[in-house]
């Protein structure tokens, strides 16, 4: 590993995962990440863990020599251009994910029953997974504790994804 530079990553599961090519296997051998296993390990993320309100996040890393790091350092002005993330986020090995709860504080709850009462209309915007703003919105209050079964949630507008949140808004506009 000398003359070796190590490049950690950390970040939203969902966000990490589909940079990795590689993971260990139960001997501790790096061995490929097939698209099954990945998509095998998103769905346990999002239907096990993100739907309780956990938040996930992805560790991995990726091995670069010094010539290659020092050579993408100059070419992305010290990784201040645009897309030098990405390039140094790609072909990472897959290490862990962890799942973590962020309780709500109580006075949380208690705001969300006196919004109601005084008919405000509460909105969450987070960069957290739409399953787990979900169950922290059920948490809170803001959407009803029978909302994941409900046949029309979609169409609702409770709970949406940035670019549908996006075309709602009549998208982004440059000023």
């Amino acid at each position: 590993m000398e003359d070796t530079i190590r490049v950690f990553v950390k970040g939203a599961s969902e966000s990490i995962l589909p940079n990795c090519t590689n993971e260990f296997d139960v001997n501790g051998d790096k061995v490929p990440l097939e698209d099954e296993e990945k998509e095998t390990m998103m769905a346990m993320m999002k239907d096990t863990m993100s739907s309780q309100g956990l938040r996930t996040l992805g560790f991995s890393y990726k091995d670069m020599s010094e010539d290659d790091f020092a050579a993408l350092k100059e070419k992305t002005n010290d990784f201040f251009e645009e897309g030098s993330a990405d390039e140094l986020a790609s072909d990472q090995t897959f290490v862990c994910f962890i799942a973590c709860k962020d309780p709500l504080r109580d006075q949380v709850k208690k705001a969300m029953r006196r919004a109601k009462r005084a008919q405000l209309n509460v909105r969450i915007v987070t960069n957290n997974s739409l399953e787990t703003s979900v169950a922290q919105a059920i948490d809170c209050g803001l959407l009803p504790k029978d909302y994941m079964s409900m046949d029309n949630k979609t169409t609702l507008g409770y709970a949406m994804e940035a670019s549908e949140l996006r075309e709602a808004c009549g998208g982004l506009k440059q000023v």
